[in-house]
């Protein structure tokens, strides 16, 4: 069985797509089905580079697409042009599919109607033990061309099949119905976790080794998916065998991942092993992804100083600069909101941290923070919990990054219903933060953003929109139009060809209408308009 893995990131990046890794090697140690895989990646200068000898998707079993945001499916358009194959299925929303069969998953698909009439499967949740079931009831049916082999795959846990679902809309554009095509398929789709050991989740490319320290979170942050998924820590035994495997092959960068490593029961005694393992191999760096300020206790912070000590850890990654940070996220400046959003974490508590990590030798904070809420258009918060954190670091001039990422409501979260702010009024916060600042503070801070415009405006669509947004986006791209160079008048004129409007997938959604992604929502209805009702719309 012939299996193509398209992954619309540069190959040097490969090993962070730690979860296309660790399916392809489930899939080769299957015996019944011999898989033989290939990797693509687009590369910076728009080519394909594979992993193994080229083959074209017309010679291949299944076609996996890996989303890393919503936006980057017009990566994924890119790709398959360079391919020379169809982005869309020939017969869209209809059954029996044809080789090969279409798969997308990731961290993008969290809303997979927008995608609807590109794909012919969707992963939802975690994808390992899914994709190794499809494949083996691939390859038992021959070809995906019988409701048999459609009526098998509804079966596996955390597969949405688009195709099997009709979608009727009202007048105003909301979805008015939603009915399965036929008996045997289920009305709701749940998310898949797998069953697959810890130790399997080990990605090394000979250069970069990813460890997965935990799966999942403990938090609910209204806004974050990861804590919808439940919470797995790796033993510490097989991070420490982890960790000296590929320190002795000649890894050059560990990255630990975890919604939070702090987090974790036994983090002391991992950052103990971190610190061996440096000692060890002096030219190794670490790579902490997240960190929580409430979980930072001194003797944490002080093994943490021992590994940034050695400049292996903590490191910063932009535009070819690396620096060490302690990175922080208080989201926004004001305790109350923070809580309603979920994080129960104070500013007096994070600014503690900051007082308490300096008299361990970290200088350089990293802070993220959320604008743009519809709910909460201004920004004095963010702008006192900057100034007051550059007071707490005046004695050792240690260097701000501010990352301000653009509120974007997440579907399958508990803010999916809220409405976007829109372009003009997000950046001009933003702006208004950059400006707030005069020449001496200014020259400690270095401001970045998540997005710009045009990806904020194509990944609110992609993010929020139905299945009838596939053909816009297919649109887009024949006009040469992407997530990087789009604005608002190009989609609003393709979407206007339609008969659709970028307002209503901008705007809040009603706790009585149905979401486009409502067969894979598990959000209850009481949590949802409770929020909607705390966070109400200023009048």
């Amino acid at each position: 069985m012939k299996l193509l893995f398209l992954l619309p990131i540069p190959q040097r990046l490969l090993a962070f797509a730690s979860g296309g890794q660790v399916i392809a090697r489930a899939l080769t140690r299957q015996e019944i089905f011999k898989a033989e895989i290939c990797f693509v990646t687009l590369e910076d200068d728009h080519t394909l580079r594979y992993t193994s000898s080229a083959f074209s998707p017309t010679d291949c079993d299944v076609i996996f697409v890996g989303l890393t945001n919503p936006a980057s499916i017009s990566d994924y358009f890119t790709m398959i042009d360079l391919l020379g194959w169809p982005a869309a299925r020939k017969v869209p929303n209809e059954i029996p599919a044809e080789r090969p069969l279409v798969c997308l998953g990731g961290w993008g698909t969290a809303n997979p109607e927008t995608f609807a009439n590109l794909v012919d499967v969707v992963f939802v949740g975690n994808a390992i033990d899914s994709t190794v079931a499809v494949c083996e009831i691939l390859w038992r049916y021959g070809e995906p061309t019988t409701l048999d082999f459609w009526r098998e795959v509804v079966k596996v846990p955390g597969v949405y099949i688009p195709q099997l679902y009709h979608f009727s809309f009202e007048n105003n554009g909301s979805v008015q119905t939603v009915e399965p095509k036929y008996a045997w398929v289920p009305t709701k789709v749940s998310f898949g976790v797998d069953a697959i050991s810890a130790d399997s989740l080990l990605v090394f490319d000979g250069e970069t080794a990813v460890l997965t320290a935990a799966r999942g979170c403990v938090y609910q942050c209204a806004y974050c998916p990861i804590g919808r998924e439940p919470y797995r820590e790796t033993p510490l035994e097989i991070l420490d065998r982890q960790l000296t495997e590929v320190a002795v092959q000649g890894a050059k960068q560990i990255v630990v991942n975890a919604a939070t490593l702090s987090r974790h029961t036994q983090a002391n005694e991992l950052l103990d092993i971190l610190d061996r393992t440096c000692r060890q191999h002096p030219d190794l760096t670490i790579i902490i992804g997240s960190l929580r300020a409430d979980e930072l206790s001194p003797s944490m912070l002080q093994r943490l100083s021992r590994l940034q000590t050695l400049t292996n850890t903590l490191s910063y990654y932009t535009e070819g600069k690396r620096q060490a940070y302690l990175t922080l996220a208080p989201e926004v400046g004001d305790d109350e909101i923070r809580l309603l959003l979920g994080k129960a974490l104070t500013n007096a508590k994070i600014f503690e941290t900051i007082s308490t990590a300096q008299q361990f030798g970290f200088d350089n904070f990293m802070l993220y923070f959320i604008v743009g809420f519809d709910f909460h258009a201004e920004v004095a918060d963010i702008i006192a919990f900057i100034r007051h954190t550059l007071q707490l670091t005046e004695e050792t001039q240690g260097r701000i990054v501010v990352r301000i990422t653009p509120f974007m409501p997440l579907a399958r979260t508990p803010l999916q219903r809220l409405g976007l702010l829109g372009v003009e009024k997000t950046w001009r916060l933003i702006d208004g933060i950059k400006d707030a600042f005069n020449a001496e503070e200014a020259a400690r801070l270095e401001f970045s953003c998540a997005m710009t415009p045009a990806n904020y405006i194509y990944q609110a669509l992609c993010g929020r929109g139905d299945r009838r947004v596939s053909h816009v986006l297919l649109k887009l791209h024949q006009r040469g139009l992407n997530h990087r160079t789009t604005d608002r008048s190009a989609i609003q004129q393709v979407l206007h060809e339609e008969g659709l409007d970028l307002n209503w997938y901008l705007r809040r959604i009603p706790a009585d209408e149905i979401v486009p992604w409502v067969v894979v929502d598990e959000i209850p209805d009481q949590i949802q308009r409770n929020l909607l009702a705390k966070l109400a719309l200023p009048s």
